[in-house]
C-alpha cells in the first residue's frame, strides 16, 4: 500500500484521532498558516498543550544485533538472528532471553535499521516490513527496505545492526525526572493510549509554561518545573543540566501553570 509523505491539511485535520493506523508513521502534515504536524503513535494518555518525548528504546535491539546471512551491494533485504549470543553480549550478559523481540508483527515496521559496526557500517535504512521470532530462540528475523533503498557497501556475518522504532511511535509525556528520548512536539488535542494522531513540531502552538517566560525569548523543554512544560532558556548547564530549545515564545502567560503561545520550532 502507498502512503503519501506529506499532506496538505485544513484546521481541524490536526485534531483527528484513531485507533486504526490511517498513515504511515512519521507523514508529515502541513496546514496553510504554515503548522507542520507528524503522524504519531501515543504509548500513553495525552493531553492538548503538553510536550511529548520519544519512548526508550526496544529492549536489547538498539545495537549490536547479529546478522545471520552476509548480503551483497544493493540488497534490500537483510537478515538478523534474535538471540542473546556474543554479538549482544555487552549488552544483555545477565538478563537471559530477549525482553523485547519480534514476536509482534510492525514492531519496527516505519522505524530503521542502521549497521552500527563491522562491514558496511555507518549505513541507515527505514524498514518497510519483517517478520516475527521469538525472544532468545535464535531465530532469523528477515527485514525488508523499500525497493531503491539497497545496501551501498556489502555486509557479512560479522556486521553487526541496531534498530529503532519509528520515531513517533509510542510518545510519551515529557517526563523531568525520567527523560527517555528527544522531545517529539506538541499534542494538539486529547488523545487516549494506543491511538494516532498529529503532533505538532512547527509553528504557533499553546503550550503549558513552567515559570515566568518572556515574549520574542527562546524557551526549552522543562528541567524543573511541570511535566509536559516549557520554560525560559537561561543558558545555565550547571551540575551537567542540559536545556533542549524548543521555540520562541510569542505571547506568554500571566503566571505560572498557563498556557503561551509558542513559535514551535522542534522540526520542520
Amino acid at each position: 500500500m502507498a502512503f503519501p509523505t506529506t499532506i496538505q491539511g485544513s484546521p481541524g485535520f490536526e485534531k483527528t484521532v484513531t485507533t486504526a493506523k490511517k498513515h504511515r508513521i512519521g507523514t508529515r502534515m502541513e496546514l496553510p498558516d504554515g503548522r507542520v504536524f507528524y503522524y504519531a503513535y501515543s504509548g500513553e494518555a495525552l493531553t492538548p498543550g503538553l510536550l511529548t518525548m520519544l519512548p526508550n528504546a526496544q529492549t536489547n535491539h538498539g545495537f549490536n544485533v547479529d546478522v545471520s546471512e552476509a548480503a551483497a551491494v544493493g540488497a534490500t533485504q537483510i537478515k538478523l538472528t534474535n538471540t542473546n549470543s556474543a554479538g549482544n553480549g555487552a549488552a544483555v550478559t545477565g538478563t537471559g532471553a530477549f525482553t523485547g523481540d519480534f514476536t509482534t508483527p510492525g514492531t519496527y515496521e516505519d522505524g530503521y535499521a542502521f549497521v552500527n559496526d563491522g562491514a558496511g557500517q555507518g549505513q541507515l535504512f527505514q524498514i518497510k516490513d519483517h517478520s516475527t521470532a521469538a525472544s532468545g530462540s535464535g531465530g532469523t528475523i528477515t527485514i525488508d527496505f523499500y525497493p531503491n533503498d539497497g545496501l551501498d557497501v556489502a555486509i557479512t556475518t560479522a556486521s553487526e545492526f541496531g534498530l529503532r522504532k519509528a520515531l513517533y511511535s509510542d510518545l510519551e509525556i515529557w517526563d523531568i525526572s525520567d527523560v527517555d528520548g528527544s522531545v517529539a512536539g506538541v499534542c494538539p488535542t486529547t488523545v487516549a493510549s494506543g491511538s494516532y494522531f498529529w503532533c505538532q513540531t512547527a509553528g504557533p502552538a499553546s503550550v503549558l509554561q513552567s515559570g515566568a517566560i518572556v515574549a520574542g525569548t527562546a524557551v526549552v523543554a522543562s528541567i524543573g518545573g511541570a511535566d509536559g512544560a516549557i520554560q525560559t532558556y537561561d543558558g545555565d548547564n550547571a551540575n551537567n543540566t542540559y536545556h533542549t530549545i524548543v521555540g520562541t515564545c510569542i505571547e506568554p502567560g500571566t503566571s505560572d501553570t498557563e498556557y503561551a503561545l509558542i513559535d514551535l520550532q522542534v522540526r520542520y
